[in-house]
């Protein structure tokens, strides 16, 4: 059986790999994994997984799926969480009003 680390460190040259060569589809896919093993139970809170849901809104946001940055950030509660999110967040919106 794979070690979860190895796994996660697999799976963040993967997300790098694509974003590097514009396919965000398959990093949008990857990052979904991350987040889905960062995940410990109902814990939310961790660094781990914070890290991987910007990783994945980062990605939405490149494969200009701005209501879903918007969605994922809101659900999470981490919409505020620091500058990165908040700037993120704010591009998404700004984009969104202009469409």
């Amino acid at each position: 059986m794979v070690r979860k680390d190895i796994l996660l460190r697999y799976l963040k040259e993967q997300v790098n790999k694509c974003k590097e060569t514009h396919c965000y589809q398959a990093a949008i896919f990857y990052a979904d994994k991350i987040v889905t093993l960062c995940k410990d139970g109902n814990v939310t809170n961790s660094i781990e997984y914070i890290t991987s849901l910007y990783e994945l809104a980062q990605c939405y946001f490149f494969n200009k799926e701005y209501l879903r940055v918007v969605q994922l950030l809101d659900k999470s509660g981490l919409s505020f969480y620091n500058e990165k999110f908040r700037i993120l967040l704010g591009q998404a919106f700004v984009i969104l009003n202009k469409l």
